[in-house]
């Protein structure tokens, strides 16, 4: 089982200085992460950097990448590159991965300066963190609703100084926020058996631990999720991705596993769930829709071709 998290294509200072970074994350505690540093401008390069960083549920670091730097020279500079790939893998206690409940992947303008490039320490990277937390920025998108560049500057203890101008310093994070559906009647709750691993029922009428599903992925209208099951070795899959029944066997979270939240009149505007939200699950295939047969107290399905009642659940957030 592993988690990705992607950035994007990111334009870290001026001049299309670009950075892209992907970072897939283990259940055996590695940490793959590939990195595109590129620019479109002709004469000036500039050097970038890129760190993950992972925390639990309190919002606390548990682990963190070193930060890497790569340089990149203009498109018309002979025999320098402008555009180049990177791969890095790191190694963190296995122990503590089932205790992500946040990764973080930053791309940033480092120091023009090289020499300097080993000095950008997970304190500053925390301080962009905190700051970018303060502005409301607490998912994947911009420092602000402006999308304005920040800044901030480091002390390296030496009498030197870094800094750095920013856009969108937190370009990607995922999530595990536990949940709960309640379906449609009201008084029922999406339940897996067992916890996980036999079959998903709509029947139970309290919401316990197989009641509680951990929602991985972008939790907002229009996002894709996956859903993971109270004992956390499994997925609800729509089965052929679509047009058949759900279960919730799987050990991991590929295209059947992954399901498009919409809202009320088709709402998908990326506004955050919140709880109390009433939602729909679109299935992969694009074309039906998770259903609790009667509106609840039977078993679920994924055959529906249309979002009404039956198709709509309530989002209790634990």
């Amino acid at each position: 089982m592993s988690k990705t998290v992607d950035s994007g294509d990111k334009v870290v200072a001026g001049c299309g200085s670009h950075m892209q970074s992907i970072a897939r994350i283990d259940e055996d505690g590695t940490i793959h992460l590939k990195t595109h540093t590129f620019t479109r401008c002709q004469l000036k390069g500039f050097t970038g950097g890129t760190k993950v960083i992972l925390s639990d549920s309190y919002g606390k670091v548990i682990y963190q990448t070193p930060t890497e730097s790569y340089g990149v020279d203009g498109v018309s500079i002979p025999f320098k590159d402008s555009d180049r790939w990177d791969e890095r893998e790191y190694r963190f206690d296995s122990s503590i991965y089932t205790k992500i409940d946040r990764i973080d992947v930053i791309v940033c303008h480092n120091p023009h300066n090289r020499l300097l490039k080993d000095l950008l320490i997970i304190a500053d990277i925390l301080i962009i963190v905190f700051e970018l937390y303060e502005k409301g920025c607490k998912g994947s998108g911009d420092v602000n609703s402006s999308g304005d560049s920040g800044g901030y500057t480091y002390d390296a203890g030496d009498g030197s100084y870094l800094y750095g101008t920013y856009s969108q310093h937190l370009t990607a994070s995922v999530r595990t926020t536990p949940i709960t559906l309640k379906t449609y009647d009201g008084i029922h709750f999406v339940c897996a058996e067992n916890g996980g691993g036999q079959e998903l029922v709509a029947n139970r009428t309290e919401a316990r631990g197989w009641e509680t599903f951990d929602v991985l992925g972008n939790f907002v209208f229009g996002g894709s999720i996956s859903l993971r099951t109270y004992d956390r070795g499994h997925f609800v899959c729509a089965e052929n991705g679509g047009g058949r029944e759900l279960v919730a066997n799987r050990t991991e979270a590929r295209e059947w596993e992954t399901f498009k939240i919409i809202g009320p009149n088709g709402k998908t505007d990326g506004s955050l769930v919140k709880n109390g939200d009433k939602i729909s699950l679109l299935t992969y295939d694009g074309g039906h829709f998770v259903c609790a047969e009667n509106g609840g107290g039977q078993e679920l399905v994924a055959n529906r071709t249309e979002a009404r009642e039956w198709e709509t659940f309530t989002i209790d957030i634990i």
